[in-house]
């Protein structure tokens, strides 16, 4: 019973779920299902193992120096989506010149770069803009 309400498609907390209430949720149809927020191997396990609910995504940090390729692997091979947040590393690339040649040499720029790298290994890429400044990031890749 929703009271007229819009059942939301998917709620993903960004803190570790109280006594598995987001899966319970989904169990009464308050949800339609739930994403988890930076979870290792063992706690999507514990969450799959004591739930009924399967997640469909799993938001971890993934981008270029900092791939967690094993726990990935593992995340997709469990037919759930990897949501990479920060790909362009709070601006840090912007300063590498390794990222940059890269960039240069495949004629995109160095956001551009990183979120591809993200895209490129299944990932969804969620992209936060601070400043306006950084337009550079809405740019077709």
């Amino acid at each position: 019973m929703n009271n007229g309400l819009k059942i939301p498609n998917m709620a993903l907390g960004i803190w570790k779920i109280p006594d598995n209430q987001t899966p319970k949720a989904v169990e009464e149809g308050k949800l339609r299902t739930i994403g988890i927020p930076s979870f290792e191997k063992e706690d999507l396990d514990n969450l799959m193992q004591n739930s009924s609910t399967k997640p469909a995504v799993n938001q971890i940090l993934v981008r270029n120096g900092e791939t967690p390729m094993n726990l990935i692997d593992y995340i997709q091979g469990n037919d759930i989506v990897v949501e990479a947040f920060s790909p362009i590393a709070h601006g840090a690339p912007l300063n590498d010149t390794k990222i940059e040649k890269m960039a240069d040499k495949y004629g995109v720029t160095v956001p551009q770069l990183c979120i591809r790298y993200d895209w490129q290994l299944n990932c969804v890429v969620l992209i936060f803009i601070k400043k306006l400044a950084l337009n550079l990031l809405l740019i077709s890749i």
